[in-house]
């Protein structure tokens, strides 16, 4: 196409592209702060939650933490291994999921029902466990293909919980209609599975005792 014949929309569509590369570039340069990393290396070892204020930086140390789980992942293999963030509502989902594409160059995938996942089948599932690296979910998605043998944790390298002062007590979260639950699926399947995979929880939630009974659950099964 003659570049004097363009529509003005094509150059403002390639201003954009250029602008959202340049930011991505700039965005995965970030600096981490010293409690972010001591957040982080403790996080490599062991399930931990993090309890850090609303803009202190938790997502950034998931962020970190999918970087070094997920540069492990070998694609080359026919059963590779997946990175699951499970977060409560679409609207979290669609952010967590834009974060995580800006500071990573993995393969990342956004799930929910109105995306239409509910017709998904074995065979669909794996393919996105081969396609992606990232899987950003709602809980009942995740538990529902659990549920159903679609996708097992064995497939699961690093599990990340957003807002996870949510599992316990009779939050939608432990309902199986509203946002089933952290709290349930740990109980069914976590505690069930022979494999150990990684588990990190964040909360602004300054309810400490909620975090507690969640760690307790995970320690039933495996040890920190």
């Amino acid at each position: 196409m003659n570049a004097l014949k363009r529509p003005p929309e094509s150059f403002a569509e390639e201003d954009e592209a250029r602008r959202q590369k340049r930011q991505k570039i700039e965005c995965q340069g970030f600096t981490s702060r010293r409690y972010q990393l001591d957040v982080y290396e403790v996080a490599k070892e062991r399930n931990t939650i993090v309890m850090l204020d609303t803009g202190a930086g938790k997502t950034m140390i998931a962020v970190m933490l999918i970087k070094e789980f997920g540069g492990k992942i070998d694609r080359a293999i026919n059963d590779p291994k997946i990175i699951i963030f499970l977060a409560t509502t679409v609207q979290l989902v669609t952010q967590q999921f834009e974060a995580i594409k800006t500071h990573t160059d993995f393969e990342v995938e956004l799930c929910y029902g109105a995306k239409g996942v509910d017709p998904w089948t074995a065979s669909a599932w794996q393919e996105k466990v081969s396609k992606y690296q990232v899987m950003v979910m709602t809980p009942e998605v995740f538990l529902q293909a659990l549920r159903s043998a679609l996708l097992i944790l064995d497939k699961v390298s690093l599990m990340i919980f957003d807002e996870c002062h949510h599992a316990t007590g009779n939050h939608p979260y432990t309902s199986n209609y509203e946002g089933v639950v952290k709290h349930r699926l740990i109980m069914e399947f976590y505690h069930n599975s022979e494999h150990k995979l990684k588990v990190f929880g964040m909360t602004a939630s300054p309810v400490i005792r909620k975090g507690e009974q969640l760690m307790n659950l995970l320690r039933t099964r495996h040890a920190f």
